[in-house]
């Protein structure tokens, strides 16, 4: 097993794909060059412990979050992993009907939840464990909407 699958858990999916949730937070963030960035990103990574707290706290509420890095935030936090061989920069696809444009952003947190209210408090937890280290880019909210359609 090379070195980031053993930090990120093997091959083994994240349960945030494995069951629809009712209501998600997405938030891109972009990185800061301060000198406490990558530390305090790294000490992030390792947010393990407060997803088990979220869930201990409210087993009910299928509360999950995953986290993600851009290839070059990769490379400024984790040189010493080297580069996972899927990850490239986005860039924009061009379809027949739709385009999907390049974005920026360093991290995306998805956190999901039965509850908005879990979802909000995670993503306050987030930013305040992230608080001058880096710019908030996009914060997206979703939710199941009565007709039951999933999002």
């Amino acid at each position: 097993m090379n070195s980031h699958q053993e930090l990120f858990g093997g091959n083994i999916p994240q349960d945030v794909t494995g069951k629809q949730g009712e209501n998600a937070i997405f938030i891109v963030y972009g990185l800061k060059q301060s000198d406490n960035t990558i530390k305090q990103v790294k000490d992030l990574c390792n947010f393990s412990a407060l997803i088990r707290s979220m869930r201990n706290r409210f087993p009910e509420m299928q509360f999950s979050c995953t986290i993600g890095f851009g290839a070059d935030a990769w490379k400024q936090l984790f040189p010493e992993q080297g580069n996972p061989k899927e990850l490239k920069t986005f860039e924009t696809i061009k379809g027949a009907k739709y385009t999907a444009v390049s974005t920026p952003g360093d991290i995306l947190l998805h956190i999901r939840a039965k509850q908005m209210g879990l979802c909000f408090e995670f993503a306050s937890i987030i930013d305040e464990k992230l608080k001058g280290v880096v710019d908030s880019i996009d914060e997206t909210h979703g939710f199941r909407y009565m007709d039951g359609k999933a999002i």
